[in-house]
């Protein structure tokens, strides 16, 4: 755990563990704990449309950390919200281009899509996307499998 030092709303530095003090006279001070660790994030229920117009819910999780905290936070008001949104529109991309066999023949071609976008996408701002996959695919009611596990 860190803590990303704010004065005035601009970042500052980053904190070591432990106890820091600073004035607030005149200015607007604050912490931001932010974990360093490597951590997961869930896409959950991600409802897109396939390329022949076939409505599938998705689930997605990704294992990702900070690189440069400093970075991220520097250029990002929130990192994590940011490569949520990376996540959710790279899946959008991934699948909205394919038709349903395609993905179903393929369900490798979405985690290596999805992963490929978002690793380019969140380097600049220090942020390391180390894996991620579909968890699940629901197919619309009527389909012989209503869910199809991935992997």
């Amino acid at each position: 755990m860190r803590g990303v030092l704010k004065i005035d709303g601009e970042t500052q530095a980053l904190l070591p563990p432990g106890l820091t003090a600073y004035w607030k006279v005149n200015h607007l001070v604050d912490a931001e704990v932010v974990d360093t660790r490597l951590q997961v994030l869930e896409v959950g229920g991600q409802e897109i449309l396939t390329k022949d117009k076939i409505n599938l819910r998705l689930n997605l999780a990704a294992n990702w950390r900070y690189r440069d905290v400093l970075q991220a936070f520097a250029q990002l008001t929130k990192p994590l919200d940011h490569l949520y949104r990376e996540l959710q529109f790279a899946l959008r991309e991934a699948v909205g281009t394919r038709t349903l066999d395609e993905l179903l023949e393929d369900k490798q071609v979405i985690d290596d899509v999805v992963s490929a976008q978002v690793k380019d996408r969140m380097a600049p701002y220090g942020i390391d996307v180390a894996s991620l996959g579909v968890k699940d695919i629901v197919l619309p009611g009527g389909y012989e499998n209503d869910s199809v596990p991935s992997g």
